[in-house]
């Protein structure tokens, strides 16, 4: 569809094609207003617009990089002295404690 013809600045509901205009339903010409927006910020900032059409190349589209890729470690409990030490002291003073108060 051609873009809507503009008169002396404003955008009107008719459409210019081979010569003759053609009536364009509100909903289209909003359609259109907002299409010319985005394409006009998308090239205005460097980006790129995407038709619905076009959608299934968005994802090969975007590059990857390696900044913000982690890598995750997984360590066993017996690895880890201070969290190691901790959880045997904790074991050792209820064997303590139960032990004081005569229970063992």
């Amino acid at each position: 569809m051609e873009s809507p013809v503009i008169v002396g600045g404003v955008r009107t509901p008719f459409v210019k094609a081979a010569g003759a205009f053609n009536y364009v339903p509100a909903q289209e010409l909003g359609r259109l207003a907002v299409r010319e927006l985005l394409e006009r910020l998308a090239t205005q900032t460097g980006g790129q617009y995407w038709k619905p059409a076009d959608l299934g190349k968005l994802a090969s589209s975007i590059p990857f990089s390696e900044a913000g890729v982690t890598m995750r470690e997984t360590r066993d409990l017996w690895d880890l002295p201070l969290v190691f030490l901790v959880l045997l002291a904790l074991r050792f003073s209820e064997w303590w404690l139960r032990r004081k108060w005569g229970i063992v």
